[in-house]
């Protein structure tokens, strides 16, 4: 853990996201993106261990990266309508591994790098953002989702 790091301080409250963490796996924290929300939807994995980057992983934490991103964008794609998820790490902001996870719903005309830069529109326009209690609905059946797969 690094005490400087914001996403490594989160780590220590499940609550700090919108209803609560989905899922905390060995080496990864599974989230939806904090407000202001800009896509239903999106999540962000994290992980627990404070690293950079992605090659910064280790390979316990590369081996369940796989398995995860085996579930979860097919789930996502499913709960959200999403005809595609975008799986997108830059680290460069944020000097700490995460990944968002972002559905393009069905009827998104935005796509790609215009999708994510919702998240600066957002970001200065609170009202363009997405209800925190519609992203609360998401994390509840995402959860429940995982509860029944295990």
């Amino acid at each position: 853990m690094n005490d400087n790091c914001l996403t490594c301080q989160y780590n220590k409250d499940p609550e700090k996201s919108p209803g609560g963490w989905i899922k905390e796996y060995g080496n990864w924290i599974l989230e939806h993106i904090n407000e202001p929300i800009p896509v239903l939807g999106w999540l962000v994995l994290k992980t627990k261990r404070h690293t950079e980057g992605i090659t910064g992983m280790n390979s316990d934490e590369a081996k369940e990266l796989g398995e995860i991103l085996n579930i979860i964008p097919k789930l996502q794609e499913n709960i959200c309508n999403a005809s595609q998820i975008y799986v997108i790490c830059f680290t460069e902001l944020v000097k700490h591994l995460h990944i968002h996870l972002i559905p393009r719903h069905v009827n998104e005309r935005r796509k790609g790098p215009e999708l994510f830069n919702l998240i600066d529109v957002v970001r200065k326009n609170n009202t363009e953002a997405v209800n925190i209690q519609e992203s609360i609905k998401i994390v509840k059946k995402l959860k429940q989702k995982l509860l029944t797969k295990n």
